[in-house]
């Protein structure tokens, strides 16, 4: 029967060592992408409400700025050129 070359035990369970360690990454890495989606979808959907908002209360009150503090708002008025 012919002799298998093969490396050492050390040498496999460093490179198994490795490749595990490697392989846990690469999961970690996908897992924050998937969250970074999930984030920048929430992110987007407020800043679309956020607009709308802004849209009625203008629609209402014309050009303003609000004191988020307080809900004060003052006209902003147009610079004319």
């Amino acid at each position: 029967m012919e002799e298998k070359n093969m490396i050492s035990e050390d040498e496999l369970k460093s490179l198994q060592e490795l490749v595990g360690t490697r392989t846990e990454i690469l999961k970690a890495i996908g897992e924050l992408e998937l969250r970074k989606m999930e984030v920048a979808s929430k992110f987007t959907s407020i800043e679309e409400s956020l607009t709308e908002r802004r849209d009625a209360l203008e629609e209402k009150y014309g050009h303003i700025n609000v004191d988020l503090s307080t809900g004060e708002y003052v006209e902003v008025k147009e610079e004319k050129e």
